[in-house]
């Protein structure tokens, strides 16, 4: 259905594909680096979730559909000593892939180190896990800056600024004044889903955030890469949240330079996401923008979304949540219609 063109599965690439091989030595690796940590094993910690989708286009050529929009098998082993060992499994209707497969452990009170495949730390939404989101699914701003971000493909690869890829990483985290201080700096392959790396280009990736009371939160996250011989890749941006009470509202800029591509436009990417607090049900809205005129959006395009959650059992969720996203009027450039979605979202996890 054409509304799923920006912010939904219908956009996934199909690069994962055909990683059941890399799959296997990923696998192996990671357990590999753990033993030779030192495994003073105690018993494996196993979870699952999934969610199930039932969409409708709002439009007379779009049908109403079931699907299964997310399915997870995670494996968590504590090897004690600081040390931990995940394994994330994802399927949906057509294959079974790798999601996660990283090993870490603690370099004293305040550092840890990981290695293996895990979310980049870029972008505050990015990093939200599924189970922490009050709608079905991230927004276009994610999308356009993560995997689905087709136009920023060039030199034989897409250039993933959000999402997951291979590599190693340093966190540290410590006190000051009171206040929560937090720092993520990783380098990675830089081919996002592609399992396959044969170049010496990687991606430098690294995020700051700092809680300046106990209702705010502020911070920055950055990445570069360099473009073979030309310039860098690079991108970085700034959010903030706000907790307090009944309500809940954060916001995020994000600025993508394409070094790829010479006559490629920068991108502009906004969101501003307002959640209210009533025990178990979670109202909200959230508007996004992305900018400038790029061949994917034809124009600057807008994206409004209400929702509403509710926890009616523990490890279980249902979203309602209606979008609508529409383009800025260029005649030179005619943008195609608006599309509407209406669905609801049923998430469970264990």
């Amino acid at each position: 259905m054409t509304a799923t063109r920006l912010g939904h599965a219908g956009v996934r690439s199909s690069s994962r594909a055909g990683g059941v091989g890399w799959s296997v030595v990923a696998v192996r690796t990671v357990i590999a680096v753990g033993l030779l940590m030192g495994v003073g094993a105690s018993e494996a910690g196993w979870r699952l979730f999934g969610q199930l989708e039932a969409m409708e286009g709002l439009s007379p050529d779009d049908p109403f559909t079931f699907r299964i929009r997310r399915a997870r098998f995670i494996g968590e082993e504590d090897l004690g000593n600081g040390r931990t060992l995940v394994i994330k499994l994802s399927g949906d209707e057509a294959k079974t892939s790798l999601l996660d497969a990283h090993f870490s452990a603690e370099l004293g009170d305040h550092l840890r180190v990981r290695v293996g495949r895990f979310k980049k730390p870029f972008s505050r939404e990015a990093l939200r896990g599924a189970r922490k989101l009050h709608t079905g699914d991230r927004g276009i701003v994610n999308d356009l800056f993560g995997e689905n971000d087709l136009a920023l493909a060039g030199h034989g690869s897409r250039l993933d600024y959000c999402g997951r890829d291979i590599g190693i990483s340093l966190r540290g985290k410590t006190t000051l004044w009171e206040r929560d201080l937090s720092a993520d700096i990783g380098i990675f392959n830089g081919r996002g889903s592609d399992r396959s790396d044969n170049d010496d280009e990687k991606v430098l990736a690294g995020r700051v955030e700092a809680e300046l009371t106990s209702d705010l939160d502020l911070g920055a996250s950055w990445s570069w890469q360099a473009a073979g011989a030309g310039p860098l890749a690079q991108a970085w941006g700034m959010d903030g949240r706000f907790n307090h009470s009944r309500l809940e509202a954060w916001g995020e800029v994000l600025f993508g330079r394409n070094a790829w591509l010479p006559d490629a436009p920068d991108m502009i990417g906004t969101t501003g996401q307002l959640t209210a607090k009533w025990g178990n049900f979670r109202p909200g809205i959230r508007l996004e923008r992305v900018d400038p005129v790029r061949d994917v959006l034809w124009n600057a395009a807008w994206s409004f979304t209400a929702y509403a959650s509710v926890l009616p059992w523990k490890g279980e969720q249902l979203i309602a949540e209606y979008g609508r996203v529409w383009f800025a009027h260029d005649p030179e450039a005619p943008a195609p219609d608006p599309w509407r979605t209406f669905r609801i979202v049923l998430r469970m996890w264990e």
